[in-house]
């Protein structure tokens, strides 16, 4: 339980303990597994006989969770033939969303065609363009140059 406690992390105990919580005299072994449980803040969620006959009924059958808001339902199901009922707990379960993501794209709706040119042609990369004439140099114009129009 130490190891489980340093994760600080959800955790859920259950199953057939055969400790009775439910006497008004418990057990010394029950005493020290309520005394475990909430040291290390667990809570029992089922709080009525489990194992019933006729003559008594015992919670020896336990489910003990450290949070206890994350369980929507914990019920003991009296639907069987055993003198052992079925303890069940249904936990909220959180649905990871997808981030989604990020579309860039350029609206040319407003465009125009001959502004752009003007544009081009006042720029630093038209006139260099058209006075040196190395293709070498053209892309490297364009890179540092295009930022600005």
């Amino acid at each position: 339980m130490q190891l489980i406690d340093q994760t600080d992390k959800e955790s859920i105990i259950l199953g057939d303990m055969n400790y009775d919580f439910l006497p008004t005299e418990i057990s010394s072994q029950a005493l020290a597994l309520k005394f475990i449980t909430r040291l290390y803040q667990y809570e029992q969620l089922i709080n009525e006989p489990k194992r019933v006959t006729e003559n008594s009924g015992t919670l020896i059958d336990h489910f003990h969770t450290t949070n206890p808001n994350d369980i929507t339902l914990c019920e003991v199901s009296t639907v069987c033939i055993s003198d052992h009922y079925l303890i069940y707990g249904i936990r909220k379960s959180k649905i990871v969303k997808d981030r989604g993501k990020i579309i860039e794209h350029h609206d040319y709706k407003n465009f125009d065609e001959q502004v752009f040119l003007s544009d081009l042609r006042g720029s630093f990369f038209y006139f260099d363009l058209l006075q040196k004439h190395h293709l070498k140099n053209i892309s490297y114009i364009f890179y540092i140059s295009f930022p600005n129009i």
